[in-house]
């Protein structure tokens, strides 16, 4: 797994090179070159069909707790999955029937997620936990 001390940008650079060496106890190592290609994402917050539909989360990144707000004026329900960077859902949320509520980091660790609000649309968001 490869960890980045920051998010890869497209707009800054669309291919990054690097060489992995590891070295075990004997002193024996093996080497590789990889090339790694950044894609060119939408990166728009949520999915909307104009600007106040947004998915908006505060304060983001967050620590404890964040407010996390969509568009849901007529009550539909909707389910929140909250995943890590490798699509792995980390957390669910049931029956939500606001058009706001407050998401609470648990025993979440630090780093980057996606948030999904399922129902009579879909809405995405980024989370950030610090």
């Amino acid at each position: 797994m490869l960890l980045a001390a920051e998010v890869f940008d497209f707009e800054e650079q669309s291919t990054y090179s690097l060489r992995v060496r590891s070295t075990d106890l004997g002193g024996n190592h093996i080497e590789n070159a990889f090339v790694i290609d950044i894609l060119d994402v939408d990166e728009t917050v949520g999915i909307r069909a104009n600007e106040d539909q947004a998915v908006k989360i505060y304060p983001n990144p967050f620590t404890h707790a964040a407010r996390v707000v969509f568009p849901n004026p007529q009550g539909e329900t909707y389910r929140m999955y909250l995943m890590d960077l490798a699509g792995k859902i980390v957390m669910t949320r049931e029956e939500i029937r606001t058009s706001q509520f407050e998401l609470q980091r648990e025993d979440l660790g630090k780093g980057y997620y996606i948030i999904e609000l399922r129902g009579k649309q879909v809405y995405r968001g980024r989370i950030v936990i610090e």
